[in-house]
């Protein structure tokens, strides 16, 4: 009986964090020329630098105003988001804790703009030297200061970004709220 009960929790849980999702979904534009940018799920873009060789996963799923942070609270902030970053390495490149540990975020929008720093992260610390291929170099958690009332027509700025002794160009994205069937 209590396998039962748990798996009912587990049943229902999933589909209500899946059907709050399906709702809304993220539409992005990109205001940077450096960089390619796709939307991979509703609200988990895809931006790559082909100059840098440098991909970010940018997951605003906690954004969403139907996630379920969202539903329980819209006046929530300091929610959890998180960039993932993989690079496709040069023969003998290294230090890639030195290369994305300073990176900012900036959140902008009517009246409102802020600028965060790294809340947390799990960035590779061995820092030997590559043999080419792609590198997963980890994962930076910023906290939003932004609602998710506020994130409908928000400008988001990703900068402080290097590879080698070179900055990487800042990505720009404009991000509007549209419904999945749209």
């Amino acid at each position: 009986m209590k396998k039962f009960f748990v798996g009912l929790i587990v049943f229902f849980l999933t589909g209500f964090s899946s059907l709050s999702s399906m709702g809304q979904a993220l539409e992005v534009v990109s205001e940077s020329n450096s960089w390619e940018v796709s939307m991979q799920s509703n609200a988990l873009i895809k931006a790559y630098n082909p100059n840098a060789k440098v991909e970010l996963l940018i997951d605003l799923n906690n954004l969403l105003p139907t996630s379920p942070y969202c539903v329980s609270n819209k006046h929530i902030k300091d929610m959890k988001f998180t960039v993932s970053i993989h690079k496709i390495a040069d023969k003998g490149e290294s230090n890639w804790t030195k290369s994305f540990e300073k990176t900012r975020i900036y959140f902008l929008g009517p009246k409102k703009s802020y600028e965060r720093k790294v809340y947390g992260s799990n960035l590779i610390k061995n820092n030997l030297k590559a043999s080419g291929g792609i590198i997963n170099i980890g994962t930076l958690e910023f906290l939003s200061p932004i609602t998710c009332n506020d994130i409908n027509n928000m400008t988001l700025r990703i900068f402080g970004m290097k590879t080698g002794n070179r900055d990487i160009s800042e990505l720009k994205l404009k991000i509007r709220l549209k419904k999945s069937g749209s």
